[in-house]
């Protein structure tokens, strides 16, 4: 159900797994063949993204909380350990909308939306040092509608894309967290038509690009 492009020992593979959640079987398989087996996962955690960098694999996922009907943000990480390192983001918030993240060197960015005290959606993203990992508090990014993101890295520079009622949100970060320009609004070109619905995003250099169904 799992077959997703990672760069793995600084050469292209495919993660593949049998389920989406809770899979049993984890594996690399590069292009000639070669196979690698990852550890499970535990099943108290969903992995939704799958990253890797250098000797290590990387899954954005969900946790279960220990509050009730709240979820936990979850880093985890396989090394030489074939057992993963799980790295508590952010414990018990109500999750909506799409996780995402991204490597610019070793520095990885995370993103995801979260319900806040005033039951609004809001877009978050923290920076990790992968080689160092000390979890800062998360930065808000403002309202969030659910539908898309996509978490980009570009010339040493992370670059956040999602959509919220007034548009197509934008905000662009260097590799440590440091805003590089403040959250820009693009209106939807159909925003006085039927409602409609985003269905990807993508960065590509400077410009913003979008699928949208309306």
């Amino acid at each position: 159900e799992v077959a997703q492009p990672v760069e793995y020992w600084s050469k292209p593979w495919l993660l593949v797994a049998n389920k989406q959640t809770r899979p049993d079987k984890v594996r690399l398989v590069s292009a000639s063949g070669d196979i690698v087996e990852i550890a499970k996962p535990p099943i108290t955690v969903e992995p939704v993204q799958w990253l890797a960098r250098g000797r290590a694999v990387y899954a954005l996922s969900k946790g279960r909380s220990q509050t009730a009907g709240k979820t936990d943000v979850v880093l985890m990480r396989w090394g030489t350990d074939p057992r993963p390192r799980l790295v508590n983001i952010r414990t018990g918030v109500t999750l909506e909308g799409e996780l995402g993240a991204a490597f610019s060197n070793e520095f990885l960015a995370l993103s995801w939306a979260e319900r806040a005290a005033d039951g609004t959606l809001h877009r978050m993203l923290l920076t990790l040092d992968t080689e160092d990992i000390r979890v800062p508090e998360p930065k808000d990014l403002g309202a969030d509608d659910g539908s898309a993101l996509r978490v980009q890295a570009h010339d040493k520079a992370f670059f956040v894309l999602w959509t919220a009622k007034a548009g197509l949100m934008r905000a662009s970060f260097d590799q440590f967290g440091k805003p590089r320009s403040p959250v820009t609004t693009l209106a939807f070109g159909d925003a006085n038509k039927a409602p409609g619905n985003t269905l990807a995003v993508l960065q590509c250099g400077e410009r913003s690009w979008l699928v949208r169904q309306s």
